[in-house]
């Protein structure tokens, strides 16, 4: 059997634009990622890669009304994929951010560079602040397990 890609959020607006036999699509029907030991469950040695694109969305209105459940269930899904793929030796991991994650003054052209050099917009920060933690949780993995 040949590994493929396993895309997480395979039925959102990102995760859905995945198309081809090497992706393997999943969604929270399939696997509820904010639980560890589903995520470990379904991450396993099988996959080459991971492209995670799942995430707990809603407009400007949920981002500040539902802040904390929007951090921890975005803090949770990254914290549970990444730390999976570390688990699984998984060579290829993506993980999406979100335009929101930028600062709220920055100057443009945006750059990955340019991720925290400041407060995201009020209104979502919890949100903004929970996906920056998957670039740190990123780097932190890289300088510590390569």
């Amino acid at each position: 059997m040949s590994k493929k890609t396993l895309v997480t959020g395979g039925s959102g607006l990102v995760g859905s634009q995945f198309d081809g036999k090497n992706y393997h699509k999943i969604s929270s029907k399939d696997c509820d990622l904010i639980n560890q030991k589903e995520t470990f469950r379904i991450i396993d040695k099988r996959w080459d890669s991971v492209i995670h694109t799942a995430a707990k969305v809603g407009g400007i209105g949920s981002n500040m009304k539902y802040k904390g459940s929007f951090f921890y269930e975005n803090i949770m899904m990254n914290s549970n994929v990444i730390e999976s793929c570390r688990r699984a030796n998984i060579e290829k991991l993506v993980v999406f951010l979100s335009t929101c994650v930028f600062p709220n003054e920055v100057e443009y052209p945006l750059s990955e560079k340019k991720i925290h050099l400041g407060p995201p917009h009020f209104s979502n920060d919890a949100y903004a602040y929970s996906k920056r933690m998957a670039d740190v949780q990123i780097r932190a993995y890289r300088e510590q397990y390569g």
